[in-house]
């Protein structure tokens, strides 16, 4: 299938689209895209400094069954 890069560019805007609107896309055997809450957090520097990360929204992809690998 040659998938022509305009419609990649829709795809993707469609996809961005709904998951900010907190509802997640599900492609059918590909996977699901996801909005995902992080909670700050501490983390420290290779100086030893520790720092406070703020909450963040991140997107989050699951393959589908079909599609992960073997373990």
């Amino acid at each position: 299938m040659d998938l022509k890069p305009e419609f990649l560019m829709a795809l993707g805007e469609v996809i961005r689209e709904e998951v900010s609107g907190n509802r997640p896309v599900e492609l059918p055997g590909i996977g699901r895209f996801e909005k995902v809450h992080q909670k700050q957090y501490q983390q420290k520097t290779p100086s030893g400094q520790v720092v406070m990360m703020p909450p963040a929204d991140r997107l989050q992809f699951t393959p589908a069954p079909e599609n992960r690998d073997e373990e």
